[in-house]
């Protein structure tokens, strides 16, 4: 099954800051690029486990 138009959205918003916080983690822009992907590609995958965004919040944190 795929993401909803708002998950997409809302996966969209959190992307930037995803970016920021693994550039403060990893000091590698392109290892942060490539985590966040991985990261934004597993919570598409998994969007149906998360009710509402501050849990798709969290959970790309966790990934």
């Amino acid at each position: 099954m795929t993401a909803t138009h708002s998950t997409e959205e809302h996966i969209a918003t959190l992307r930037p800051k995803l970016v920021a916080f693994a550039r403060l983690q990893l000091r590698d822009n392109t290892a942060a690029e490539d985590a966040v992907q991985d990261t934004l590609v597993t919570a598409l995958e998994k969007h149906q486990t998360f009710r509402g965004v501050q849990r798709l919040k969290r959970g790309c944190l966790v990934f």
